[in-house]
């Protein structure tokens, strides 16, 4: 459970306040503190209440791929309400499988046990644009344990 300290430090940057880089900022305060309803937010909530996936994550996820603007998007083990949201973001943008030596724009990968070497094929073609979405890294000690390595 947070402290009251807690709880006031993540208040404070929330809003952006003690991020330095403008990209950073505006990253902060127009895609991730968003509080504007999107076109694609209805369809978004419905498929991840049928497929128990939090509708916020979703949401989230949804604005990144929107900001990021890629020109293809690649997904490993996605769940429904993801794959939704992300051929929502872009529907001029192809949306397939992560195959190994494949560049992307937008990768996402999913909550699975080999991620992380996903991850590392996925930086040998990653190029400077590319944007990688690792979903679930503190859903478990493992999972944990691995990031931190």
């Amino acid at each position: 459970m947070l402290g009251i300290k807690d709880i006031i430090y993540r208040y404070r940057h929330n809003w952006g306040f003690g991020v330095q880089s403008p990209n950073a900022f505006h990253f902060v305060t127009s895609v991730i503190a968003e509080k504007y309803s999107y076109y694609a937010y209805p369809a978004i909530n419905c498929v991840a209440a049928k497929c128990g996936y939090k509708a916020a994550l979703a949401r989230l996820i949804f604005r990144i791929a929107n900001y990021v603007r890629p020109q293809n998007i690649l997904m490993y083990e996605p769940c429904e309400a993801i794959a939704c949201a992300l051929s929502m973001a872009r529907p001029s943008a192809p949306v397939s499988v992560f195959r190994q030596g494949e560049p992307f724009g937008l990768l996402y990968v999913g909550e699975t046990r080999e991620c992380f070497s996903v991850v590392e094929q996925a930086v040998k073609c990653a190029s400077a644009n590319s944007v990688i979405i690792i979903d679930g890294i503190h859903r478990s000690r493992e999972m944990k344990n691995s990031w931190n390595k």
